[in-house]
């Protein structure tokens, strides 16, 4: 391969191909992917997120599973540290919530990953347009 061919679409597509061949990711174009407004800044897809943390938590009721999207898009308003070592600790030890389940205050944890079923995992990649 020379050096010519090697630009970023090229590496783009190289990625994309690992990401969906290998690892199992859906590859979905950004523009067809609904959102909350026009300007591609929904980090965390809101259908895809609820319907997921429903998914991997179908024990917990749907006021703990809106708590804890509330609380990840709360995090957005911090600094870019603070949001990346939020994110990470609630990937690895879930989002602790507390709601009320129609008896009582309950505090539970939301989990984002289901580690022992993965394949109950959304793995999504969207492209942006150029």
């Amino acid at each position: 391969m020379s050096t010519t061919s090697w630009n970023e679409d090229w590496y783009e597509r190289l990625i994309i191909e690992h990401l969906t061949e290998k690892l199992g990711c859906e590859h979905l174009y950004g523009p067809d992917v609904h959102r909350t407004d026009d300007s591609y800044r929904d980090v965390f897809l809101p259908d895809v997120l609820s319907m997921a943390l429903h998914r991997i938590n179908p024990s917990l009721p749907k006021v703990a599973i809106d708590e804890a999207v509330r609380k990840i898009q709360d995090i957005e308003v911090s600094s870019l540290e603070q949001r990346n070592e939020t994110f990470n600790d609630y990937l690895q030890s879930g989002v602790e919530v507390r709601f009320f389940d129609g008896e009582e205050e309950r505090d539970d944890i939301v989990r984002l990953l289901d580690f022992d079923n993965p394949e109950n995992n959304d793995l999504l990649l969207l492209r942006r347009p150029r």
